[in-house]
């Protein structure tokens, strides 16, 4: 009873059609109003009494039905009363059409969306846009469940099968190009894997659509004007730091050789290095940084330790400062600049095609995975995460809902234990609960940034160092306490716990037995 408009339909066994997609829509045509009315949805009305209406009225006929239906008796057949029972059947249809319509943009199948209409009549717009998950309780069919991380695995590569195959059908010179680069002739293990690993870190933004939006547009740029890409600045930066390292650690190796029982035989040596380091710190451009590196002198050697009667430990430091410096540079002269400028924005140029390549790839699986996910009512961490920031921000303008400002009014406070485990997302969710952005700031955060060699979660430890190096040491709404105490570790404690265990755990002749 409900107008179709089928999308994407394919021949089957005994020719028959299977429907993979429909739209609901509106009749609007004679003819498509005239099927609609014969259809037997409306009671009192066959696929003649259905001709002679549209004969009359035409593409107005369902207007007349609802707006005028005494004019309905000017059909041959029809009486007022008739007349007044078909304009109430149309109205209830009409209704019901405009819910089905309505549930549809929301993924609700057909079926699905009657049930739910039965349930809750017209009160179903304010039920989905104010509180959806009623439903769960109400309804029977809808709901999910968390999903194991092998049904996730096993989904995941039959959708990666299904959106690989969609892009060898319609492939593209960009796209064989991709995989040419980065597939081989067996396989194509690699690209899933890079697939996988973008939308692993994608998922943990906020908003993973925009994130890969600014990665396309990002590289764009860098094509256009490397020295302003963001790609530029993160090697700058790398060298910088990497450099700063070496020449501390050789700093700390010069003060070795001036010690009595250290290396002094090294001392000449340690001092060339040194001004060779440097001089490559005060270059701040990748031309200067490639040029530099290119043209590296030969390394000065280390004099000969006959006699040595120093401390060997001394002596071993001073040597692995000198080989930090040395794999340092060639780590950097080999991954990062290597190339002259002309040739990294050439480079960037050939790749960029095959970059937009991938980010379409990811889109398309992340696109699928849900439909596939939603299909058999699944839904993993990563979803809850996105469920709960929909619910507490407005994408579109990233301001908080009302929801959230109910609990931001709720929680006088907001703790976060091992805060450098945490994501963008994650800082989004606690941000919108929290009075942070209305300059009552009430989240307390305790973690260590050492601890973040974890990478748990796709951690973003920046997140730690941003607060740590901006928050200040005084009293402050933004206040860090460096906690440099254990605790845990302290006498009392420590005997508290061992008396406890005396009295809890099993003797040495107990767990023998047992």
């Amino acid at each position: 009873e409900i107008p179709l408009r089928l999308v994407g339909s394919e021949m089957c066994i005994r020719d028959r059609f299977k429907m993979q997609q429909y739209e609901i829509i509106e009749p609007t045509d004679a003819e498509s109003i005239r099927r609609y009315l014969g259809s037997g949805a409306i009671k009192g009305i066959g696929e003649s009494l259905a001709g002679r209406i549209v004969k009359r009225f035409g593409d107005d006929s369902l207007r007349i039905i609802e707006e005028e239906p005494e004019r309905l008796a000017e059909v041959k057949g029809i009486s007022e009363r008739k007349a007044m029972e078909i304009s109430d059947q149309v109205s209830e249809k009409r209704d019901l059409r405009q819910a089905m319509i309505f549930l549809q943009q929301y993924g609700i199948t057909l079926n699905l969306a009657v049930k739910i209409y039965k349930e809750y009549g017209q009160e179903v717009y304010g039920i989905i846009q104010e509180n959806p998950y009623r439903l769960a309780d109400d309804i029977s069919g809808v709901g999910f469940r968390i999903a194991d991380e092998g049904e996730l695995a096993l989904l995941k590569e039959q959708v990666l099968d299904e959106v690989l195959e969609s892009f060898y059908e319609k492939s593209n010179e960009d796209f064989t190009s991709f995989m040419e680069a980065f597939a081989t002739a067996k396989s194509d293990r690699n690209v899933r894997g890079m697939i996988l690993e973008l939308f692993t870190t994608a998922q943990s933004n906020p908003w993973q659509s925009e994130w890969l939006d600014k990665l396309d547009e990002d590289y764009k740029k860098a094509c256009e004007s490397p020295d302003d890409s963001v790609w530029m600045q993160l090697a700058l930066s790398d060298y910088r730091n990497s450099m700063e390292d070496v020449l501390r650690e050789l700093q700390k190796a010069w003060n070795l050789t001036q010690e009595f029982d250290g290396p002094q035989m090294y001392a000449g040596t340690i001092k060339s290095d040194l001004e060779l380091v440097e001089t490559l710190c005060t270059k701040d451009t990748y031309a200067d940084i490639v040029q530099a590196l290119t043209e590296l002198p030969a390394y000065a050697r280390l004099a000969a330790a006959r006699g040595y009667d120093g401390s060997l430990q001394k002596q071993a430091q001073v040597k692995a400062a000198r080989e930090q410096m040395k794999d340092t540079i060639q780590k950097l002269r080999e991954k990062i600049f290597f190339q002259s400028q002309s040739d990294l924005k050439a480079s960037l140029c050939r790749q960029q095609p095959m970059v937009h390549v991938l980010l379409e790839l990811v889109r398309a699986f992340t696109e699928a995975y849900d439909k596939a996910k939603r299909k058999k009512s699944l839904v993993d961490f990563s979803d809850i995460e996105h469920f709960a920031l929909d619910i507490l921000v407005n994408a579109k303008t990233k301001e908080p809902t009302p929801v959230a400002e109910e609990f931001r009014n709720f929680f006088e406070e907001v703790m976060i234990d091992e805060y450098q485990d945490s994501n963008y997302l994650q800082e989004a969710i606690l941000s919108a609960v929290s009075k942070v952005q209305s300059g009552e700031p009430n989240m307390f955060m305790v973690g260590d940034v050492k601890q973040s060699i974890y990478r748990f979660r796709l951690a973003r430890p920046e997140l730690f160092m941003e607060k740590y190096e901006t928050y200040t040491k005084e009293d402050s709404p933004y206040q860090k306490i460096e906690l440099h105490k254990n605790f845990r570790s302290r006498e009392g404690v420590l005997a508290a716990v061992n008396d406890c265990l005396l009295y809890t755990s099993p003797s040495p002749r107990d767990v023998e037995e047992s």
